[in-house]
């Protein structure tokens, strides 16, 4: 009965692991799509090479866009950190599971 309780927690234990993989899979590949998506908006908002004099409303423009890349590149940067921190803590997770059935196994 004990044999079949721990199987059944070992088979729950494998299938959060297994969903934490692919939420980790979905977010990088969220990153990835992100970045393209940003590279694309920066090419757009940088400026354009204007003959003669601009107006204030252009180096208003101009500011926002460059002030635009600049959060983007924050958030960019964030999410990555972000991705790194989840995939240390699911690693740390992974091994401290492992050596905890080590431990119990060395006890049975």
């Amino acid at each position: 009965m004990e044999k079949a309780i721990f199987k059944e927690n070992e088979s729950e234990e494998m299938d959060q692991y297994v969903a934490s993989i692919e939420l980790s899979n979905k977010c990088r590949e969220f990153y990835h799509k992100r970045m393209e998506s940003a590279e694309s908006m920066k090419q757009r908002l940088s400026p354009k090479s204007k003959t003669g004099k601009k107006s204030s409303l252009d180096l208003a423009f101009e500011k926002l866009g460059k002030e635009m890349s600049s959060l983007m590149d924050q958030d960019l940067s964030l999410m990555k950190q972000l991705l790194m921190l989840n995939e240390s803590i699911e690693e740390l997770k992974w091994k401290r599971r492992c050596s905890y059935e080590s431990v119990n196994d060395s006890f049975m």
